[in-house]
């Protein structure tokens, strides 16, 4: 028992951590966290969905069962939204001077 708990803090304290991360990076790409939505909370929403709503999709295919169609287009949507946040937060240049939420970190 007390190992979960140390566990699940841990993950808590890296959830808020990576958060925060990502908070800061879209400031320096002058968004504001409201950006988090699509980037973390609705594809972790999405893959909890395809999750709970049957077996594991790439061991059985992605249009397995009632749901398959469903299913396989909010994975999808997940993946896009997903890739679309590693793109805009790891790849792509703050903005050049300063912006609404403070100077340029670069100088």
């Amino acid at each position: 028992m007390i190992a979960l708990v140390a566990i699940a803090l841990l993950v808590l304290l890296y959830v808020i951590s990576l958060l925060a991360i990502y908070t800061k990076r879209l400031h320096d790409r002058n968004k504001s966290a409201w950006w988090l939505l699509p980037f973390v909370v609705i594809p972790w929403a999405l893959q909890a969905f395809v999750e709970a709503s049957g077996p594991n999709i790439l061991a059985t295919g992605m249009f397995y069962g009632p749901l398959g169609p469903v299913r396989g287009t909010v994975y999808l949507i997940a993946t896009i939204l997903g890739l679309w946040a590693f793109i805009e937060l790891y790849f792509f240049r703050g903005t050049r001077g300063e912006n609404r939420f403070g100077p340029d970190p670069l100088g």
